[in-house]
Protein backbone atom coordinates (compact mmCIF):
# COMPACT_ATOMS: atom_id res chain seq x y z
CA UNK A 1 0.00 0.00 0.00
CA UNK A 2 2.92 2.48 0.49
CA UNK A 3 5.51 3.13 -1.81
CA UNK A 4 7.88 4.46 1.30
CA UNK A 5 7.08 4.32 4.92
CA UNK A 6 9.78 6.64 7.04
CA UNK A 7 10.82 5.07 10.67
CA UNK A 8 12.12 7.65 13.28
CA UNK A 9 13.90 5.30 16.02
CA UNK A 10 14.95 6.69 19.61
CA UNK A 11 18.56 5.22 19.41
CA UNK A 12 18.57 5.45 23.18
CA UNK A 13 16.26 2.15 23.22
CA UNK A 14 17.51 -1.57 22.88
CA UNK A 15 16.81 -2.01 18.96
CA UNK A 16 18.95 -5.36 19.05
CA UNK A 17 16.05 -7.76 19.42
CA UNK A 18 14.05 -9.76 17.67
CA UNK A 19 11.30 -7.53 18.18
CA UNK A 20 12.96 -4.23 15.94
CA UNK A 21 14.61 -6.64 13.51
CA UNK A 22 10.91 -8.48 13.05
CA UNK A 23 9.41 -4.89 12.65
CA UNK A 24 11.91 -3.88 10.24
CA UNK A 25 11.71 -7.09 7.94
CA UNK A 26 7.94 -6.96 7.76
CA UNK A 27 7.84 -3.67 7.04
CA UNK A 28 10.60 -4.05 3.89
CA UNK A 29 8.49 -6.75 2.72
CA UNK A 30 4.67 -4.93 2.21
CA UNK A 31 6.31 -1.66 1.68
CA UNK A 32 8.41 -0.12 -1.56
CA UNK A 33 11.29 1.20 0.54
CA UNK A 34 12.05 2.08 4.21
CA UNK A 35 13.66 5.46 5.03
CA UNK A 36 15.68 6.36 8.18
CA UNK A 37 17.62 9.59 9.60
CA UNK A 38 20.85 8.93 8.68
CA UNK A 39 22.31 9.40 12.38
CA UNK A 40 19.94 6.12 13.46
CA UNK A 41 22.88 3.87 11.13
CA UNK A 42 25.07 3.40 13.60
CA UNK A 43 22.41 2.01 16.23
CA UNK A 44 21.15 -0.08 13.66
CA UNK A 45 24.30 -2.46 12.21
CA UNK A 46 21.93 -5.29 11.27
CA UNK A 47 20.42 -3.04 8.03
CA UNK A 48 22.61 -1.95 5.54
CA UNK A 49 21.84 0.47 2.62
CA UNK A 50 20.40 -2.42 0.56
CA UNK A 51 18.16 -2.86 3.06
CA UNK A 52 17.02 0.47 3.56
CA UNK A 53 17.41 4.14 2.65
CA UNK A 54 19.98 6.48 5.17
CA UNK A 55 18.04 10.60 4.60
CA UNK A 56 20.37 13.17 5.35
CA UNK A 57 17.54 15.14 7.02
CA UNK A 58 14.16 15.67 7.69
CA UNK A 59 12.92 16.85 4.29
CA UNK A 60 14.35 13.44 2.40
CA UNK A 61 13.05 11.15 4.95
CA UNK A 62 9.43 12.49 4.85
CA UNK A 63 9.46 13.14 1.11
CA UNK A 64 7.23 10.87 -0.65
CA UNK A 65 6.49 8.70 2.41
CA UNK A 66 3.12 8.03 3.08
CA UNK A 67 3.70 6.74 6.98
CA UNK A 68 5.97 7.26 9.63
CA UNK A 69 6.71 4.73 12.19
CA UNK A 70 8.46 5.75 15.65
CA UNK A 71 10.19 3.12 17.34
CA UNK A 72 9.97 4.58 21.29
CA UNK A 73 7.95 5.97 24.08
CA UNK A 74 5.74 8.49 24.57
CA UNK A 75 8.20 11.39 24.26
CA UNK A 76 9.55 9.86 20.88
CA UNK A 77 6.17 10.36 19.20
CA UNK A 78 6.06 13.66 20.65
CA UNK A 79 9.63 14.94 19.10
CA UNK A 80 8.26 12.38 15.99
CA UNK A 81 4.99 15.05 15.85
CA UNK A 82 6.27 18.28 16.31
CA UNK A 83 9.03 17.39 13.31
CA UNK A 84 6.50 16.00 11.03
CA UNK A 85 2.96 17.54 11.88
CA UNK A 86 3.75 20.04 8.98
CA UNK A 87 4.10 17.88 6.15
CA UNK A 88 0.57 15.84 6.61
CA UNK A 89 1.90 12.01 7.08
CA UNK A 90 -0.03 9.65 9.18
CA UNK A 91 1.93 8.28 12.42
CA UNK A 92 2.07 5.11 14.21
CA UNK A 93 4.36 4.55 17.47
CA UNK A 94 5.53 1.18 18.15
CA UNK A 95 6.40 0.91 22.03
CA UNK A 96 9.78 0.59 23.29
CA UNK A 97 9.15 2.87 26.57
CA UNK A 98 7.34 2.44 29.54
CA UNK A 99 3.47 3.52 29.20
CA UNK A 100 3.68 4.80 25.61
CA UNK A 101 0.32 6.05 25.67
CA UNK A 102 0.48 7.89 22.33
CA UNK A 103 1.76 4.40 21.19
CA UNK A 104 -0.69 1.88 18.95
CA UNK A 105 1.21 -0.99 19.02
CA UNK A 106 3.72 -2.55 21.98
CA UNK A 107 6.44 -4.29 21.29
CA UNK A 108 4.92 -8.33 21.49
CA UNK A 109 2.18 -7.08 18.39
CA UNK A 110 4.33 -6.05 15.73
CA UNK A 111 2.64 -8.62 13.61
CA UNK A 112 -0.29 -5.68 13.52
CA UNK A 113 2.13 -3.58 11.38
CA UNK A 114 0.52 -6.13 8.56
CA UNK A 115 -2.82 -4.63 8.83
CA UNK A 116 -1.24 -1.20 8.70
CA UNK A 117 0.34 -1.93 5.66
CA UNK A 118 -3.21 -3.75 4.12
CA UNK A 119 -4.82 -0.34 5.25
CA UNK A 120 -6.79 -1.67 7.81
CA UNK A 121 -6.18 0.87 10.14
CA UNK A 122 -8.34 4.71 10.70
CA UNK A 123 -6.42 7.68 11.48
CA UNK A 124 -7.53 10.43 14.17
CA UNK A 125 -6.27 14.18 13.78
CA UNK A 126 -5.09 15.69 16.97
CA UNK A 127 -5.69 19.30 17.67
CA UNK A 128 -1.34 21.17 18.47
CA UNK A 129 -1.07 24.37 19.71
CA UNK A 130 0.64 27.50 18.17
CA UNK A 131 2.34 29.04 20.78
CA UNK A 132 3.78 33.15 20.41
CA UNK A 133 6.02 34.86 22.54
CA UNK A 134 5.72 38.59 21.65
CA UNK A 135 8.09 41.12 23.06
CA UNK A 136 10.00 44.55 21.97
CA UNK A 137 12.80 42.19 20.42
CA UNK A 138 10.33 40.44 17.91
CA UNK A 139 8.17 36.98 18.35
CA UNK A 140 9.49 33.54 19.30
CA UNK A 141 6.87 30.29 17.55
CA UNK A 142 6.76 27.41 19.25
CA UNK A 143 4.42 24.39 18.52
CA UNK A 144 3.36 21.90 20.67
CA UNK A 145 1.07 18.35 20.87
CA UNK A 146 0.85 18.25 24.62
CA UNK A 147 0.80 21.79 26.37
CA UNK A 148 2.66 24.90 26.63
CA UNK A 149 3.48 25.10 30.30
CA UNK A 150 4.50 28.26 32.74
CA UNK A 151 7.08 27.24 35.38
CA UNK A 152 9.81 28.53 37.39
CA UNK A 153 12.46 27.74 39.65
CA UNK A 154 15.30 26.83 40.78
CA UNK A 155 13.05 27.13 44.20
CA UNK A 156 9.76 26.99 43.58
CA UNK A 157 7.51 30.17 44.12
CA UNK A 158 4.08 32.08 43.63
CA UNK A 159 3.40 33.37 40.04
CA UNK A 160 0.82 36.14 39.20
CA UNK A 161 -0.68 35.78 35.22
CA UNK A 162 -3.75 37.13 33.67
CA UNK A 163 -5.48 34.81 31.37
CA UNK A 164 -7.58 36.12 28.43
CA UNK A 165 -9.59 34.61 26.43
CA UNK A 166 -10.61 36.53 22.58
CA UNK A 167 -9.47 39.83 24.57
CA UNK A 168 -11.37 38.99 27.53
CA UNK A 169 -9.93 38.37 30.92
CA UNK A 170 -10.94 35.04 32.23
CA UNK A 171 -8.90 34.72 35.41
CA UNK A 172 -6.57 36.17 37.40
CA UNK A 173 -4.06 32.95 38.32
CA UNK A 174 -1.26 32.74 41.43
CA UNK A 175 0.52 29.70 41.48
CA UNK A 176 3.35 27.93 41.39
CA UNK A 177 2.86 27.24 37.52
CA UNK A 178 -0.04 27.43 34.61
CA UNK A 179 -0.52 24.20 31.95
CA UNK A 180 -2.12 24.81 28.98
CA UNK A 181 -2.99 21.62 27.43
CA UNK A 182 -4.47 19.98 24.05
CA UNK A 183 -7.03 17.31 24.89
CA UNK A 184 -3.89 14.29 23.66
CA UNK A 185 -1.91 16.33 26.75
CA UNK A 186 -5.00 15.94 29.27
CA UNK A 187 -3.58 12.45 30.24
CA UNK A 188 0.21 14.04 30.53
CA UNK A 189 1.09 17.24 33.02
CA UNK A 190 -1.89 18.51 33.08
CA UNK A 191 -3.30 15.23 34.67
CA UNK A 192 -0.53 15.55 37.16
CA UNK A 193 -1.36 18.93 38.51
CA UNK A 194 -5.40 17.70 38.84
CA UNK A 195 -6.85 18.37 35.57
CA UNK A 196 -9.51 16.31 33.54
CA UNK A 197 -9.19 13.78 31.04
CA UNK A 198 -10.39 14.43 27.83
CA UNK A 199 -11.07 12.34 24.49
CA UNK A 200 -8.77 13.55 22.37
CA UNK A 201 -10.85 13.99 19.50
CA UNK A 202 -12.21 17.01 20.92
CA UNK A 203 -11.27 20.91 19.67
CA UNK A 204 -10.63 22.29 23.19
CA UNK A 205 -7.94 23.75 25.65
CA UNK A 206 -7.32 22.92 29.14
CA UNK A 207 -5.95 24.86 31.56
CA UNK A 208 -5.13 23.72 34.58
CA UNK A 209 -3.24 25.96 37.48
CA UNK A 210 -0.38 24.22 39.17
CA UNK A 211 -0.86 24.03 43.38
CA UNK A 212 -2.98 27.12 43.35
CA UNK A 213 -3.16 29.50 46.20
CA UNK A 214 -6.18 30.68 45.10
CA UNK A 215 -9.29 28.47 45.99
CA UNK A 216 -11.06 29.91 42.84
CA UNK A 217 -8.09 28.87 40.46
CA UNK A 218 -9.73 25.20 39.23
CA UNK A 219 -8.90 23.77 35.65
CA UNK A 220 -11.35 24.49 33.00
CA UNK A 221 -12.01 24.30 29.33
CA UNK A 222 -11.99 26.79 26.44
CA UNK A 223 -12.91 26.21 22.97
CA UNK A 224 -10.23 25.40 20.49
CA UNK A 225 -10.81 28.15 18.32
CA UNK A 226 -9.96 31.07 20.66
CA UNK A 227 -7.12 32.75 21.13
CA UNK A 228 -5.73 32.66 24.41
CA UNK A 229 -3.20 35.45 25.96
CA UNK A 230 -1.06 35.27 28.82
CA UNK A 231 0.02 38.69 30.32
CA UNK A 232 1.24 40.31 33.54
CA UNK A 233 3.65 37.66 34.39
CA UNK A 234 5.24 37.98 37.29
CA UNK A 235 7.19 36.02 39.91
CA UNK A 236 9.26 37.81 42.62
CA UNK A 237 12.84 36.51 43.12
CA UNK A 238 12.17 34.15 40.46
CA UNK A 239 12.26 33.93 36.48
CA UNK A 240 9.34 32.57 34.90
CA UNK A 241 9.83 29.72 31.77
CA UNK A 242 7.79 29.26 29.27
CA UNK A 243 8.14 25.62 27.93
CA UNK A 244 6.38 23.36 24.90
CA UNK A 245 6.22 20.09 25.50
CA UNK A 246 8.91 19.95 27.85
CA UNK A 247 11.37 20.31 25.28
CA UNK A 248 11.79 24.31 23.96
CA UNK A 249 11.94 26.46 26.54
CA UNK A 250 12.42 30.08 26.33
CA UNK A 251 13.04 32.29 29.19
CA UNK A 252 10.07 35.29 29.70
CA UNK A 253 11.09 38.36 30.75
CA UNK A 254 9.34 41.66 31.76
CA UNK A 255 6.31 42.72 29.65
CA UNK A 256 6.44 39.85 27.08
CA UNK A 257 3.49 38.54 26.52
CA UNK A 258 2.29 34.65 25.80
CA UNK A 259 -0.33 33.99 22.67
CA UNK A 260 -1.76 30.50 22.25
CA UNK A 261 -3.99 29.28 19.59
CA UNK A 262 -4.93 26.13 17.61
CA UNK A 263 -2.32 25.25 15.30
CA UNK A 264 -3.06 24.87 11.73
CA UNK A 265 -1.02 21.60 11.13
CA UNK A 266 -1.99 18.60 13.20
CA UNK A 267 -0.89 15.30 14.38
CA UNK A 268 -2.44 12.39 12.17
CA UNK A 269 -2.09 9.51 14.43
CA UNK A 270 -2.96 5.84 12.90
CA UNK A 271 -5.30 3.44 14.63
CA UNK A 272 -5.47 -0.19 14.32
CA UNK A 273 -6.95 -1.35 17.66
CA UNK A 274 -11.17 -1.18 17.74
CA UNK A 275 -11.31 -0.03 21.92
CA UNK A 276 -10.48 3.97 20.99
CA UNK A 277 -9.71 6.38 23.89
CA UNK A 278 -11.32 4.40 26.54
CA UNK A 279 -9.40 0.97 25.51
CA UNK A 280 -5.93 2.66 25.84
CA UNK A 281 -6.76 4.45 29.38
CA UNK A 282 -8.49 1.00 30.77
CA UNK A 283 -5.12 -0.59 29.33
CA UNK A 284 -2.27 2.28 30.17
CA UNK A 285 -3.60 3.99 32.66
CA UNK A 286 -5.95 2.66 35.45
CA UNK A 287 -4.69 -0.47 35.09
CA UNK A 288 -1.49 0.55 36.30
CA UNK A 289 -0.38 -0.33 40.12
Amino acid sequence: MFDKIAVIPNTTKDLSGEAARGLFSRLRAGCGAVALPAGARPFLPYLSEADVLFAPDDAALFDGAGLIVVLGGDGSVIDAARRAARFGIPMTGVNFGTVGYLSEIEIGETELVDKVLDGDFAVEDRVMLDVRVESETGVRVLTALNEAALTNGPITRLMDVELRCDGVTAEFCRANGLVIATPTGSTGYSLSAGGPVLDPRLDCFCITPVCSHLLRNRPFILNGGSVLELRGIRCDGNTVYLSADGRDVVELGHGETVRIRRSPTVTRLLRVKRDGFLGVLNRKMWAQK
